[in-house]
């Protein structure tokens, strides 16, 4: 004998054996992200927070010297700024500040590699996960298991940036660090560039 349950907009075909498993762990203390993500996945998710959120704090700081401002005003600023915003504004105080080629291809790169990486931690924080195959995973849920094949989707009414999966995450936090890294590096290499910045970071 089998049940049929709704999932989504979708009637699914489950074992008697599979539904009672089902009934028996909605009381279960396991959050939603336990079940459809493994503990190294969910580390990987507070990675990507953690890194980002080091990154724009650098983007904020030099935008705050690049333009003068202590960090009290400086926050009146940019607190409301996104951070996709935050790196675009930097940008331009940049180029505006920079007239060596060389020094703006190196920036360029820099920026460039920020910017790619902006809407893929967008979709991991404030993306919705869900297992990537919901029939097969489905099983797993209700037996206890952590799924490991789920993936992350922001859906956008003009553009939807692509669906970033679970084994893919802690790369892009690996790479959010890197950036992080390489804006230090520049930042020593051309602080001139920074007279205020040079005095306080």
């Amino acid at each position: 004998m089998s049940m049929f349950v709704r999932f989504k907009r979708h009637w699914v075909s489950l074992p008697n054996s599979a539904f009672e498993c089902t009934a028996k762990t909605i009381g279960t203390p396991n959050m939603y992200s336990e079940k459809i993500l493994t503990p190294e996945q969910l580390q990987a998710i507070g990675s990507v927070a953690v890194e980002a959120s080091r990154l724009e704090e650098w983007v904020e700081i030099l935008i705050w010297e690049l333009c003068g401002f202590d960090e009290k005003t400086g926050r009146v600023f940019t607190e409301r700024m996104m951070l996709d915003a935050k790196v675009e504004l930097f940008r331009d105080l940049f180029t505006q500040r920079n007239s060596d080629k060389k020094i703006a291809s190196e920036f360029k790169e820099i920026f460039d590699k920020i910017k790619g990486d902006i809407p893929k931690r967008n979709t991991i924080i404030h993306g919705h996960w869900s297992p990537e195959d919901i029939k097969a995973s489905l099983f797993k849920i209700v037996s206890g298991q952590s799924c490991s094949d789920s993936v992350a989707v922001r859906k956008r009414l003009k553009k939807t940036p692509p669906p970033v999966l679970a084994k893919d995450v802690i790369e892009v936090a690996r790479r959010l660090h890197n950036h992080r890294k390489a804006l230090v590096l520049f930042f020593g290499k051309h602080e001139a560039l920074f007279p205020l910045a040079s005095k306080s970071v």
